[in-house]
């Protein structure tokens, strides 16, 4: 494991040196907030790094064409990857859709970005079968991206965070439908204009085994806590409603 992550000053030239190193057998590599651009990225990409499992390349600014090169590269055994905060698109997304590592990913952060909702659909045509663990929020998705994230490929979710998005009832009912439902242990749906439907979507969809339900800052009020109320949520141990209209 190599964690460099925070340093800031490490840029393009720190991965020159890292590309020095004795590297061949890493599998866990942390290089969030370092300045990479895109050309680290490129360079990430072109490592000798066939055994990485995990990579955390938050926070470098490295956009669409950096997201490129490393879903190019030789990251064949990618289990885990961060990449948010990097300005990237729903083209960037496109990339990754088609990644060396797809069918080996199981943990995906993609947050804080400007992904629209072409993106999810672009992953919602991908081979991420094994995701079980997916961070989207604080993008620019809508209902439609709910709906893409319903028919596509996540058949084995268990934690979904999509908060700070614009989905809506609307959205809300569509991943309500997903084959990933009864499995699912997390979900964030925080900031996304939810009003009461929304609530009364969760407690029938059967979230059996969800232990957390955040619908934090949405258009609830008393009728959509008695609507929640009515749901089954036999392991639940986390609810928040704050900011809501109770």
């Amino acid at each position: 494991s190599f964690n460099i992550s925070n340093n800031n000053q490490i840029g393009i030239q720190g991965v020159v040196v890292l590309a020095t190193q004795s590297i061949a057998n890493l599998t866990n590599l942390y290089i969030a907030s370092n300045m990479l651009c895109t050309k680290g990225a490129e360079m990430i990409g072109m490592l000798n790094l066939c055994y990485l499992e995990i990579l955390d390349i938050s926070d470098n600014n490295i956009c669409d064409l950096g997201l490129y090169y490393l879903s190019t590269g030789v990251l064949t055994q990618l289990k885990e990857l961060n990449v948010s905060l990097n300005q990237i698109t729903e083209e960037g997304v496109g990339y990754l859709a088609q990644a060396v590592f797809s069918n080996t990913l199981e943990w995906l952060n993609i947050e804080g970005n400007k992904i629209k909702d072409k993106g999810i659909e672009h992953l919602s045509y991908g081979k991420f079968r094994n995701i079980s663990y997916f961070k989207t929020g604080e993008n620019q998705l809508t209902s439609k991206s709910a709906y893409d994230i319903y028919k596509g490929n996540f058949q084995n979710l268990t934690n979904l965070y999509v908060e700070n998005n614009d989905l809506l009832d609307e959205g809300v009912n569509y991943l309500m439908k997903a084959q990933f439902v009864p499995y699912l242990k997390e979900i964030n749906l925080s900031y996304n204009q939810i009003g009461n439907q929304g609530c009364e979507l969760l407690a029938k969809a059967g979230l059996t085994s969800l232990e957390l339900l955040n619908i934090k800052m949405n258009y609830i009020d008393d009728q959509g806590v008695v609507e929640i109320s009515k749901g089954t949520f036999p392991v639940l141990k986390f609810l928040n409603l704050e900011d809501n209209e109770i």
